[in-house]
């Protein structure tokens, strides 16, 4: 698998959904408060934390600040998720 991928809901853009959707769901916090947190649409939360869209890194920035985690957290955990599921995977 390819950690840069034009499907979204494959490698680095699918592991950054799943760090947000954990980070979500440790925290507790609905869709609703995300969306007023972020003043994005409903319909980008979702796609965003679902991989049903490439990520913008603004996109991704505004959900990690709305769960008070910082964008470099949740791409270092989303490297880490591919690591471990693809131990070849590099990152340069």
């Amino acid at each position: 698998m390819s950690t840069i991928d034009r499907n979204p809901s494959e490698g680095l853009n699918a592991a950054v959904a799943a760090e947000l959707r954990r980070e979500r769901a440790a925290q507790q916090v609905t869709i609703d408060t995300l969306v007023a947190r972020t003043g994005l649409s409903r319909s980008t939360v979702l796609n965003t934390l679902n991989a049903k869209r490439l990520l913008g890194v603004e996109g991704v920035a505004s959900i990690a600040q709305a769960l008070e985690v910082s964008v470099t957290t949740i791409f270092g955990r989303a490297e880490g998720r591919i690591s471990a599921a693809n131990p070849d995977a590099a990152f340069a």
